[in-house]
């Protein structure tokens, strides 16, 4: 049961779309990326403007910008927001009302933002916030146009705040962000969503969409990318993507849970299967006797399967008491509480249990009906006892050998899922994760932050890096020695010059970044995988060795 109400959950994700059937997200898809992950959620921005002008039956498109991200002030409040820079036609394409039934084009003029309720509330409490003003240090002075009650139903999208769109070309001139709007070279950032015209089919988005790759990236070109769509009801649960906005589980996670309830519903139904057909042999005059007095064998059957489906519905009982006292612990395990499992219950919910104790009983006493049913009352004790579905084995073996052949499977697959959890969270990940402690800058200026922390006698280190370390990095860039060498695809952390000594990791051979940057010149530390790849002839003869990354930006 508790496995039904987490696949529940993942399946209920973005289906308050009004046009549900006719949104599909645009994904990427690295041709020249030679890692196991290379399909991305995101995609180029201007690819939205293409879709749009281009193809008729396109009949709506929204883009979204992942890079706003900082500390608002409004009235001495400060708050850290984090949210899209969104297209204006986010509220026409998504299902996502406004307060007070405001109009939805909350999102047409530049330095326009549109909070959720809980942020709104941190800054202005029960007052009205529309037409305040929020200060960031990054981007300016933004007017609050619009407010999104807090929903029950859940979606992938998730943001804090929408900034609109066209505040994006002020801030790409006055460099404040990177050049997004007319780049067709940057896919790690922005998530575009077309809305379909009626009676158009997704293979017609597709066609398009290979027809603009190729026509937007030459085959020898230093980026080639292509494109394709994926219905907005299918992302979760989906495939596993870079750049994933919100978190959730994968489809062969959920996939996986749902033939852990099989697993677990076959062993308990093949169990009660040989308990009855056990039982059968002190029932089995019973039966005999019924069939004497004109029993058919109908209403045997249905008397078999109907008391399978009693126990199976009494259990159902007891099981939705013990639910009730699991869920809070369940739901406040770590990886639960980042999925933000809803553990709610509905009709639907108590559907969905009533089907599965029902299937379960119907599964159970089917076979032991079958049996019973068919017995010969002049026969009845040897055919209670001698009954044989093939010449050599009787019938309980082979319930017997299934029985214990889905409580392996069983048993397997839980071992397998604890020793994977424990590899992730107890293995050496190359530093003492006890005292190191990552902080989120939530756009805040790193050198502001370093300066407050260095003042306290506990911290003993201060550094930065793009990346988390030890949970996977997605980002990457081509390198190679030569320019006309083969390129390798390498995963990579931009830190300062503190990273290597804070996190602990030692140098097996030439020495940590200087303390004071070496002007015009960068430097590059790669790991012994990097060395083994460009096949030099020792560790030590890597040192001073001059690669390229971007295939043409010497390090």
């Amino acid at each position: 049961m508790l496995i039904i109400l987490v696949v529940q959950d993942q399946l209920s994700y973005d289906n308050f779309h009004k046009n549900l059937n006719r949104i599909f997200r645009i994904q990427s898809k690295d041709n020249l990326s030679k890692i196991a992950i290379s399909k991305y959620a995101t995609t180029t921005w201007p690819l939205a403007r293409e879709l749009k002008d281009s193809y008729p039956f396109v009949e709506d498109v929204v883009a979204l910008y992942n890079n706003f991200n900082g500390e608002g002030i409004c009235d001495e409040k400060r708050f850290q927001v984090s949210g899209f820079f969104a297209t204006s036609s986010f509220f026409n394409v998504f299902n996502f009302k406004l307060k007070n039934n405001l109009a939805s084009n909350s999102l047409d003029e530049p330095n326009s933002i549109v909070l959720t309720e809980e942020v709104a509330n941190k800054f202005f409490g029960d007052n009205d916030p529309l037409g305040k003003v929020i200060i960031f240090e990054r981007y300016g002075d933004l007017k609050v146009t619009g407010v999104i009650p807090k929903m029950e139903q859940k979606s992938h999208i998730q943001f804090e705040a929408l900034v609109s769109a066209s505040t994006l070309p002020v801030l790409e001139k006055e460099n404040k962000i990177d050049d997004i709007t007319d780049n067709w070279e940057e896919f790690g950032s922005s998530f575009v969503y077309v809305l379909l015209k009626e009676n158009t089919r997704q293979s017609d988005l597709d066609t398009a969409l290979v027809k603009t790759g190729k026509s937007k990236y030459p085959e020898n070109g230093k980026v080639n990318i292509s494109f394709y769509s994926t219905p907005i009801s299918k992302i979760v649960p989906g495939p596993l993507l870079a750049n994933e906005n919100g978190v959730f589980l994968p489809k062969a996670f959920v996939i996986f849970f749902a033939g852990l309830a099989i697993v677990i519903m076959l062993s308990a139904a093949f169990n009660y299967t040989s308990l009855s057909i056990a039982r059968s042999l002190t029932r089995a005059k019973e039966y005999g006797i019924r069939k004497s007095f004109g029993a058919s064998r109908g209403q045997l059957v249905s008397q078999i399967l109907t008391e399978a489906v009693i126990i199976a519905l009494i259990s159902l009982f007891f099981a939705f008491i013990i639910l009730q006292l699991l869920i809070p612990a369940f739901c406040g395990m770590r990886f639960m509480s980042m999925l933000k499992i809803d553990p709610h219950q509905n009709l639907i919910t108590y559907l969905a249990y009533f089907i599965f104790a029902l299937t379960t009983g119907l599964f159970a006493g089917l076979i032991p009906a079958m049996y019973v049913s068919s017995i010969n009352p002049v026969k009845v004790f040897k055919a209670s006892s001698n009954f044989r579905l093939l010449k050599r084995v009787t019938f309980r073996k082979i319930l017997l050998v299934a029985q214990y052949t889905f409580s392996i499977i069983f048993i397997i697959s839980i071992i397998l899922l604890y020793r994977q959890m424990s590899f992730m969270l107890n293995s050496e990940l190359g530093f003492d994760r006890d005292v190191v402690y990552d902080i989120k800058l939530n756009g805040q200026q790193f050198s502001r932050v370093k300066d407050q922390f260095s003042q306290l006698p506990e911290v003993a280190s201060i550094s930065a890096g793009s990346h988390i370390p030890g949970i996977g990095n997605y980002w990457g860039t081509n390198i190679k020695i030569k320019p006309e060498d083969e390129s390798y695809d390498a995963a990579y952390f931009s830190v300062d010059q503190n990273y290597l000594s804070t996190m602990g990791i030692k140098i097996i051979a030439g020495e940590d970044f200087p303390k004071d940057p070496v002007p015009n010149t960068s430097l590059v530390v790669i790991n012994k995988k990097a060395v083994d790849y460009f096949k030099f002839n020792s560790l030590q003869d890597a040192v001073g060795q001059s690669i390229l990354i971007y295939d043409t930006v010497p390090v």
